[in-house]
């Protein structure tokens, strides 16, 4: 399970890196226009889903349960 955790924190990195440039830029008659943050922000969002929905005992949990009469009480 290491890989989702390496491509999670590579996301978080472009999010952060492309929060920090501006949306679009032109200069000399070129225009550039990065990837919306709420595109990046999105994408984090499925991956952290899929990383939840791939672990198998995610929607199990383990109880003991004992009835008051077995108790001795």
């Amino acid at each position: 399970m290491s890989e989702p955790e390496e491509e999670a924190e590579t996301i978080e990195e472009i999010i952060l890196d492309e929060a920090a440039k501006p949306a679009s830029a032109s200069s000399g008659g070129v225009s550039v226009t990065n990837r919306s943050l709420h595109d990046l922000i999105e994408l984090q969002k499925y991956l952290d889903a899929k990383a939840l929905a791939s672990d198998p005992t995610l929607g199990f949990r383990r109880a003991k349960i004992v009835a008051p009469s077995a108790t001795g009480a």
